[in-house]
């Protein structure tokens, strides 16, 4: 272990051999609990301290900026979810149509109200769009778990949670 009285002679020591003058550019400080804020503020007044750092606030920054990312992307993709969901609908329900005018006309003739034949249009849009949630939340989970555990390794892991809101999102 290095005692603090060997530090002059050792940094004179690494300067001769980088063949620089010594130059100091960061010390790691290990306070005790309650005192980082007090030496932080002395050190603040210090001519030849550039900046100080505290760990927690560093940690908090960190967590805040991810945290807007990650918000950012999420609204993206929310809006980009829901242009897809649109478009997709509207071209199921225009080719629908289109390929089932005549049958369409035919109820019209039959006596079927236009309002009727509406809904009859929005029941078949609104069955295929529940079928395709109740088939798209579990693969989509099975995705999302698939790929957790694909990127699962020793440096990063992540966790699989999906909040309850985002069912209803």
């Amino acid at each position: 272990s290095i005692q603090a009285a060997d530090w002059p002679g050792r940094f004179e020591a690494l300067s001769r051999v980088l063949d620089e003058p010594y130059t100091m550019n960061a010390v790691l400080v290990r306070t005790d609990r309650g005192t980082a804020g007090g030496l932080h503020d002395e050190l603040k007044d210090v001519p030849a301290v550039a900046s100080v750092e505290l760990r927690e606030d560093a940690l908090q920054n960190l967590q805040n900026t991810l945290a807007t990312s990650m918000r950012i992307m999420g609204v993206a993709s929310i809006v980009f979810a829901g242009v897809i969901a649109f478009s997709i609908i509207y071209n199921v329900t225009m080719v629908s149509l289109g390929e089932r005018e005549r049958e369409l006309a035919s109820l019209r003739v039959l006596g079927f109200t236009q309002r009727e034949v509406g809904a009859i249009l929005f029941n078949e849009n609104f069955l295929t769009g529940a079928l395709g949630l109740v088939l798209g939340i579990p693969a989509g989970m099975a995705m999302v778990w698939g790929m957790m555990h694909a990127f699962d390794t020793e440096v990063f892991r992540f966790p699989f949670y999906v909040a309850p809101r985002t069912y209803v999102i």
